[in-house]
C-alpha cells in the first residue's frame, strides 16, 4: 500500500511538472515572449517528447518569430492584411486602404511545418494539428498543396470513420464528428473562393470534387464546388452539381439561386426566370426581394 502512495505521488507530480510547461508557455505566448518561449520549449520537448501540445507550441513559436509586417496605403484591400478603410470627409466615400501587409519567413514556416510533421507522429488522429497544417499552407500562400492536404485529410477521414481527437486529446462526440469535420473543411474552401484567383479557384475545384464523391449527402460542398466552377466559367459543369443539390434538399436558396446565375450564364433565361420565381415563394421576406430584383434585372437583358 505505501509503494502504491509512492507511486501515484510520483505520478502526480510527474503530471503537475508536465502541465506546467504548457502553463508557462500559454503565459508567455498570451504577451508574444518570444525569448521565453524559445527558452521553454527544449525543456519541455526533453520532459515530454511524445506530447502532441509540445509540436503545437513550437508552430505557433516558429509562426510568432517569423511573423513581417508592412503597412501600405492603396486603392483596394489586400485580402492577406489587417485593413482599415480610409473615408474622405466630403464625399464620405472609401477613398483607400491603408493595409497591413502580413507575411512569413520561409525559414521559419518549414520549420512550423517540419513540427507540424512530427507531432502528427504522435497524434496521428489529431485533427485540430492536421487542420493547423492546412492553415498554415494557407498563410504563406501555397494553394495547390493546401488543396492536396485537405483531400489526404477528406480521405484519412473516411478511413476511421471520422473518428477524430481534439485540443488536448481530447475525443470528438461521434455523434457530432461528421457534422464537424466537413463545416470546418468546408470554411477552407469558403476561404479559397472568396480570394477567386485562377489557383485558388482550382484548388477549391479539386478537393471539392473529392469530398463530393466521399461525401455525396453533403449540401454544402455542392454549392461550394459549384463557385469554384462557376469563377471560371465551368457554368455547365456547376449545374449539374446543382441539379443533384436540388433534389437532396427542400427548396435551398442558395442552391436554386447559383442555379439560375449558371442558367444566365448559359444564356437560358427562361430556366433562370423559373428559378427565381421559385425564389419568390420563400418564407423570407429577403429572398423575396432578391428575387424581384434579379427578375428585373433579367427583364433587362431579355428586351
Amino acid at each position: 500500500m505505501k509503494k502504491s502512495i509512492v507511486l501515484f505521488f510520483i505520478l502526480l507530480m510527474s503530471f503537475r511538472i508536465f502541465a506546467d510547461y504548457k502553463s508557462e508557455y500559454e503565459k508567455l505566448l498570451s504577451v508574444q515572449n518570444i525569448e521565453g518561449i524559445a527558452n521553454l520549449l527544449p525543456k519541455w520537448e526533453k520532459a515530454e517528447p511524445k506530447n502532441p501540445e509540445l509540436y503545437i507550441a513550437y508552430v505557433n513559436y516558429y509562426l510568432l518569430k517569423g511573423q513581417r509586417s508592412q503597412h501600405s496605403l492603396d486603392t483596394y484591400k489586400k485580402d492577406n492584411s489587417n485593413s482599415s478603410a480610409l473615408v474622405d470627409k466630403k464625399t464620405n466615400k472609401i477613398a483607400g486602404y491603408l493595409n497591413n501587409n502580413i507575411w512569413y519567413e520561409k525559414e521559419d514556416i518549414d520549420k512550423a511545418l517540419s513540427y507540424l510533421e512530427k507531432g502528427l507522429k504522435f497524434g496521428k488522429n489529431r485533427l485540430d494539428m492536421y487542420f493547423g497544417r492546412i492553415h498554415v499552407l494557407g498563410l504563406i500562400g501555397e494553394y495547390e498543396k493546401q488543396s492536396q492536404r485537405i483531400i489526404e485529410l477528406l480521405k484519412l477521414s473516411k478511413t476511421i470513420n471520422n473518428k477524430w481527437l481534439w485540443s488536448m486529446n481530447e475525443a470528438i462526440p461521434s455523434s457530432e464528428s461528421e457534422r464537424f469535420f466537413l463545416i470546418s473543411v468546408n470554411e477552407y474552401y469558403k476561404s479559397l473562393i472568396q480570394k477567386s484567383t485562377p489557383e485558388t479557384l482550382a484548388a477549391a475545384e479539386k478537393a471539392c470534387e473529392v469530398q463530393l464523391n466521399l461525401y455525396p449527402n453533403n449540401i454544402e460542398v455542392h454549392n461550394y464546388l459549384s463557385l469554384a466552377y462557376i469563377g471560371q466559367g465551368k457554368f455547365k459543369e456547376a449545374l449539374n452539381v446543382l441539379l443533384k443539390a436540388d433534389k437532396l434538399t427542400n427548396e435551398d436558396y442558395v442552391i436554386i439561386f447559383n442555379m439560375a446565375r449558371c442558367y444566365e450564364g448559359l444564356k437560358q433565361y427562361d430556366k433562370a426566370k423559373e428559378c427565381y420565381l421559385r425564389l419568390k415563394k420563400n418564407p423570407d421576406k429577403r429572398v423575396q426581394d432578391m428575387a424581384e430584383q434579379q427578375l428585373s434585372e433579367l427583364k433587362k437583358i431579355t428586351k
